[in-house]
């Protein structure tokens, strides 16, 4: 039974926290609550009470106060623990008094504290152990005052922290395996009459030899440091001897001066190993090292064997916790920070991540430092005798709480390197602007609004880094005065304009994430220029910055790029993605010999510059605009391209390469949806050098084994999407070939895959398979398997044994689950739950990809369980592991149990969302030492069901946590609804403002600590506080209006927006189909890491809606403002209701004139543009229309998100991919005649009158999409004039059919007549092209 929350029984400040001691003073030794303390021994049942005492209740305890709890005691020398009753009041002077702790509690016996298994601190005898324990647990994530009660008693608190009794310090994980030098397996024996002969491990790091157990086996790698494998003797050889033991073979002495002379044996096998070890410990003893490295060992005091080196240079003490000497200490020990003085030729010094309050005045004595780094401690101020350090060049100060430098900064006459970084100035103080001889100035963010204008003072400041600031403006006046400054680092400020026209010599300036509307670039010294994520929308260059390397203006709102950049002969990188340019500057491809990539996708061109002649590109980016042909001459002239992306246009076909395959470079080709045929199959064909073939929804029907058996290095080829009803039988010709994906075509069966020797990953989900041929073959060795939603697939013993073998298969919507007997018989095989709920209220599809990185594999697992917890709910989660799947694998196992566990906590009276919260916590907790070093991000939804009141129907919740990249989206009547937030610093406020608080350190490049990108994470423990598993969570009432929900990974948000997801999934009703679409699209938009997609569809018409608690409740906010809105011909026509031939056709119009639509299968509309240069949209709608007919075409049309991250890249909308468009040809057709004439066509007997145009394909479709364009201006004109009507909107998709098993059913045919012969058309120039390629 749930214990219920106690009433606190003492006043206490409100605004402090629960278990903090505001008004009692320090017991100063008084034994008031040692009657409190109350121990329990982990190895027995019962608590140890003395004779004739009644026991006390764990639980009566923990309700008395607030202020009681337990904490758990580990014996350093014994392994066994106890767990103690105790207060918030009880210091740690009062556990180590109490009796019960026999022999271990000595005089000399202190308390230390682990915190997620690596750090370890001695606790302070006025310190609270209790505190200590809620503090760090308060940090994690937990914040109910019974929770944290409840947990200090539990036994696996141990992964979070742990309170350790001893006389000396417990050897915590170093992490100093990257300084190991040598190690091996030898044989060990004390120079004694009594000892033996021992195997043992050892390692020889630096001056130490590490001497292992028995239990460490000769595998020991620097994990079992990280792990605590063993703990290791330790002999000292720094002044030591080594000798040869003459009376045995192979034999060394060992002799450590610093241990007393104490000698050891070591005896190896071979001469080879005697040599090696001889060798390594000859230069140990004989050399007396000026470095060393103590970092991450958690120590208190520096090891005694260091002084006998007064030579010491350079000292990295970092990551521990360096005490000063007490009174209490002996004067003659030794080793504390205030010894530090005594190493007087010391030129280096690290005390980061201390935890100082204060600096020691003695360690300013040290006058030959050149550099001192004291980042990541508490200091408030610096002492004015740091101005002693005279010779000091380099001082590191940053993430601190600093508000200013005291003015004897300035005396520091030699200081090159000044980091002031993260702490709490509000301006640049006064004593730098002395610093003559200061080249590097980096305060990144502080609170610095303005610089002074004696900056100009620094003569020698070569780089300036004010990155996260409150800056306005920059005095460019002043600088440009600063003539070696060559770098300017203003990211993420608050500058509305920049004009560093006049800074001559700067070569770097960094200002993204502003608010810059122009950037005006002149002349000088500039290379690089990075200015992505403002509002500009022009780029001027009133002086060619002729040395000009690199351009990042992507993210912005630029109409154009100027032309006088094709005057630029050093650019070599140009990014311009994101914008709204609707065409490229005529030259881009003329004479620039460095130029070698250039990305602007996601812009709204329609064509690229046709001049194409002495260009170096290797990197082409043009996917998700508008173009509809290639020049004819640029896959022949562009012959260095190696990476070619245009995806996600309207091409029908690909030009034609030239004679010469030597320079057909390309090695990476993106085609995916567009409307190409088999003529572009076999263009590709040409590229014999080609790896990675991307040509999925477009209307390719058969490949021949011809033009796919001649890419002999072909690695990955995706197909998807098509008409295939078959594949070409000569995969043995592709040796290389790893990625296979063919999912939603026609394909009946699949050919022998047994040839193809590196197949690991092959996705057939969605066809029409009815078998597998030589399965055991096949199936050999694959890893990643997907047969999903083959309803007619025939399985049999040998193909489930086949399968048994991979690694991952996939067999959802298969007639797999139909057979009991066989799944019962490969219980391995039988995933997750079903696709779908018992009551068919939801279903569900996924989808992975492994990242092509090499050594890398698919590091990511799914949890889809449709019916959870017999029937009363779901359970869909990713888990994502970035590079490794063992804590992903760790997850899966877990995270199911201790949900149950938090659900059968949780009562009605609860916050809805708590159980979700704990849940995360419990899994992190589990994870133990697995993570540790490794951490995932994770997404969990959760569906449960609700019981009805007042004699309504029941309803469900969808509780949704995630931490770290992973996301989840909501669709809800077409409209976007973001269930979750992503745990990035520069996309969330709010946990940058709680890593500035905890003092946590951020890169340049928003890395926490340098290494993660995610402030949240499942595991990840050594990076505790500053990333955390703390999850965010929401709760909300599902809904008739509920269509589905998206749940994906950092490899599908990273280039799929939120928009894109759901405008692409809500044309699908195959919840599968969809899911691959999207794992598809992110591909084919660039992404390189693994993806990992589950698409959710919901079918709840008739339910009830449940109830929230109000003070629980959080509304979904819709987008704040639909920007645009677009629609599709096929959607139009299928809205219509009218009947006759010229109705429809003025109901389409209208509609089209409504929703901004461009007439033709897959063109575009371009939002507000007016009329493109190949596809011109029928007619415009201003942004008022726009928003009065919302309400009409809700149902019908997706509003857009006005989510900040995607103000530029949701500007442009294909239509839909997945079209099953049957067109009949009617050369009958005036519009279509008159259009096909001006491109040079003509029909006689449905067949190319003018066979020229095979010999030029490229020419005819220019001339195509030309005269397209003309007549859909003489349709439009005449629209304009009709009366405008009402159009009857229905919903886009069926909601009250049932889901179909293959996603073809759910697809519409719509007849266009005005289009029907221009797809007949192109299906003859497909097979004259194939004809002429077979003769």
């Amino acid at each position: 039974m749930l214990r219920q929350p106690p009433v606190p029984n003492i006043e206490r400040d409100v605004s402090a926290p629960w278990w903090t001691s505001e008004s009692d003073a320090l017991l100063d030794g008084a034994d008031a609550d040692l009657t409190a303390l109350r121990f329990f021994d982990a190895t027995s049942e019962e608590e140890p009470n003395d004779p004739g005492e009644m026991p006390i209740d764990e639980d009566d305890w923990l309700n008395e106060s607030s202020r009681n709890g337990f904490v758990r005691v580990f014996d350093a020398d014994l392994p066994r623990s106890r767990l103690v009753r105790c207060t918030t009041s009880t210091t740690s002077l009062q556990l180590t008094r109490d009796a019960r702790f026999g022999a271990s509690a000595l005089a000399a016996s202190r308390l230390y504290v682990q915190t997620n298994g690596f750090t370890t601190r001695r606790v302070d005898e006025d310190e609270f152990p209790l505190q200590i324990q809620n503090r760090h647990l308060e940090s994690l994530g937990f914040d109910d005052v019974t929770r944290i009660q409840d947990e200090g008693r539990r036994d696996d608190l141990v992964h979070f922290v742990r309170f350790i009794i001893g006389t000396k310090i417990p050897k915590a994980s170093s992490g100093g395996g990257s300084r190991l030098e040598f190690s091996g397996t030898v044989d060990i024996k004390d120079v004694s009459v009594f000892s033996r002969w021992r195997r043992r491990f050892c390692l020889l790091s630096g001056t130490k030899l590490l001497i292992f157990p028995a239990a460490v086996a000769a595998s020991f790698n620097s994990e079992h440091l990280l792990n605590g494998v063993g703990k290791p003797r330790i002999f000292h050889l720094a002044g030591g001897v080594v000798s040869e033991y003459r009376q045995k073979q192979q034999c060394l002495v060992l002799t450590s001066k610093i241990q007393a002379n104490k000698s050891v044996l070591m005896a190896c096998r071979s001469w080879q190993e005697y040599s090696k070890w001889i060798r390594r410990c000859q230069t140990a003893v004989s050399l007396l090292p000026n470095e060393a490295d103590l970092s991450c060992c958690s120590l208190e005091r520096i090891p005694e064997y260091l002084f006998l080196n007064p030579e010491l240079g350079v000292l990295n003490l970092c990551c521990n916790f360096m005490r000063r000497r007490s009174k209490l200490e002996k004067a003659e020990t030794i080793g504390w920070i205030d010894d530090l003085v005594k190493f007087s030729h010391l030129q280096s010094l690290l005390l980061a991540d201390n935890n100082l309050h204060a600096l020691p005045l003695c360690l300013f004595d040290i006058t030959s430092l050149t550099e001192l780094n004291v980042s990541k401690n508490r200091l408030r101020e610096l002492p004015e005798e740091i101005g002693n350090l005279t010779n000091l060049q380099t001082l590191q100060v940053h993430t601190n709480c600093l508000g200013t430098l005291p003015s004897d900064v300035g005396n520091l006459r030699h200081l090159t390197s000044l980091i002031v970084s993260f702490n709490e100035m509000t301006e640049i103080p006064q004593s730098v602007f002395e610093l003559k001889k200061l080249q590097i100035l980096i305060a990144t963010g502080n609170k610095i609004a303005f610089i002074s204008d004696e900056v100009k003072q620094l003569r020698s400041l070569q780089h300036f880094d004010l990155r996260m600031n409150c800056l306005l403006s920059i005095p460019i006046d002043i600088l440009m005065h600063i003539r070696p400054l060559v770098s300017l680092d203003v990211r993420e400020n608050h500058l509305h304009s920049i004009d560093i026209s006049k800074m001559t010599t700067l070569q770097e300036i960094l200002c993204a994430k502003n608010a810059l509307r122009v950037l005006v670039l002149r002349g000088g010294e500039m290379t690089n220029v990075v200015a992505r994520s403002n509002l500009l929308i022009s780029l001027q260059f009133p002086q060619l910055p002729q040395n000009l390397v690199h351009l990042d203006v992507s993210r912005n709102s630029l109409t154009v790029l100027p032309d006088a950049l094709c005057d630029l002969q050093k650019l070599e990188t140009i990014d311009a993605s994101y914008n709204e340019l609707s065409a490229l500057p005529a030259r881009i491809f003329w004479n620039m010999k460095r130029l070698h990539a250039l990305y602007v996708d996601h812009n709204k061109l329609a064509s690229l510059p046709e001049r194409i002649d002495n260009c170096q590109i290797s990197v082409l980016t043009v996917h998700y605009n508008r173009i509809s042909y290639l020049p004819a001459s640029m896959l022949m002239r562009l012959y260095r391209l190696r990476h070619l992306n245009v995806s996600t246009n309207v091409l029908v076909s690909i030009p034609i390469l030239g004679p010469t395959d030597d320079l057909n470079n390309v090695e990476e080709l993106f085609l995916s949806g567009n409307m190409l045929r088999e003529s572009a199959m076999l263009v590709a064909a040409r590229y014999k050098k080609l790896r990675v073939l991307h040509i999925a929804f477009n209307k390719i029907k058969n490949i021949s084994a011809k033009s796919l058996g001649s890419l002999t290095v072909l690695e990955e080829l995706n197909v998807a999407g098509n008409d295939l009803s078959s594949l070409p039988n000569c995969f043995d010709r592709l040796p290389l070939l790893s990625i296979l994906v063919v999912h939603t075509n026609d394909l009946v069966t699949i050919p022998d895959f047994s040839l193809a020797k590196s197949l690991s990953y092959l996705d057939a989900a969605n066809n029409d398979l009815k078998g597998i041929p030589n399965a055991m073959k096949s199936f050999a060795r694959l890893k990643y398997v997907d047969l999903s939603y083959n309803p007619d697939l025939l399985f049999d013993y040998g193909l489930l044994e086949a399968i048994k073998g991979v690694r991952r298969a996939v067999l959802e919507g298969t007639s797999f689950g139909r057979h009991e007997a066989m799944s019962e018989s490969f219980p391995e095989l039988t995933s997750y739950g079903g696709n779908s709920s018992t009551h068919g209220k939801w279903m569900h599809g996924s989808a992975e990809y492994k990242s092509r990185k090499q050594n890398t594999k698919l590091a990511s697992v799914q949890v889809k369980l449709g019916d959870f917890r017999a029937g009363h709910g779901a359970l869909y989660a990713i888990f994502d592991g970035g590079s490794s799947l063992d804590v992903p694998r760790k997850l899966i196992k877990t995270f199911r149990l201790v949900l149950v566990e938090e659900l059968e906590r949780q009562t009605p009276r609860d916050d809805p969302s708590k159980y979700m919260q704990y849940a995360f916590l419990s899994a992190h907790k589990l994870l133990g030492s697995v993570g540790r070093r490794k951490g995932a991000s994770a997404v969990v939804c959760h569906v449960r069901r609700v019981p009805g009141v007042d004699g309504l129907p029941h309803g469900y919740f969808l509780t949704v946590g995630n931490v770290g990249h992973a996301e989840a989206v909501l669709c809800r009547e077409g409209r976007v609804h973001v269930l979750t937030t992503k745990h990035t610093i520069d996309s969330n406020e709010e946990e940058r403002r709680r890593l500035r608080k905890i003092n946590a350190f951020l890169t340049e490049d928003n890395r926490v600590n340098g290494v993660s990108t995610a402030t949240r994470l499942l595991g990840c423990s050594y990076l505790s506080p500053s990333v955390i598993p703390a999850p965010f969570v929401r709760t909300v009432a599902l809904t008739p209006d509920d269509e589905f929900i998206v749940i994906g990974c950092a490899g599908l948000w990273t280039h799929v927006t939120y928009n894109q997801a759901v405008t692409e999934s809500r044309r699908i009703k195959n919840p599968s189909a969809a899911a691959k679409r999207l794992r598809d699209l992110a591909r084919a938009y660039g992404s390189t890491s693994s993806i990992s997609v589950v698409v959710v569809r919901f079918s709840l018409a008739g339910i009830a809606v449940a109830k929230i608690d109000e003070k629980y409740d959080v509304p979904l906010s819709p987008p704040r403002r639909a920007r645009y809105r677009w629609s599709t011909i096929e959607e139009l026509v299928r809205q219509s209701s009218l009947n006759s031939a010229a109705s429809s056709r003025a109901g389409s119009l209208r509609s089209i004139r409504s929703g901004r639509s461009a007439i033709g299968k897959r063109f575009v509309a371009a939002p507000g543009s007016g009329a493109d240069p190949t596809l011109r949209t029928l007619a415009s709608q201003t942004e008022e229309e726009t928003a009065a007919d919302t309400t009409t075409r809700a149902s019908s049309i997706a509003a857009l998100d006005d989510d900040d991250d995607e103000l530029v890249a949701e500007q442009n909308y294909i239509v839909n991919p997945f079209l099953d468009t049957s067109l009949a040809a009617d050369s009958s057709n005036p519009f279509v005649t008159s259009a096909l004439s001006g491109a040079g066509l003509t029909f006689v007997d449905s067949s190319i009158a003018d066979t020229s145009v095979v010999d030029d394909l490229d020419e005819a479709m220019k001339g195509l999409a030309q005269g397209l364009a003309s007549q859909m201006d003489r349709v439009h004109r005449w629209a304009l004039d009709e009366n405008e009507g009402n159009v009857t909107g229905s919903t886009l998709l069926d909601e009250s059919s049932q889901m179909p098993r293959n996603w073809k059913e759910s697809q519409s045919t719509v007849h266009i007549p005005e289009l029907d012969d221009l797809d007949k058309t192109l299906s003859l120039i497909d097979q004259d092209l194939v004809d002429n390629e077979s003769n």
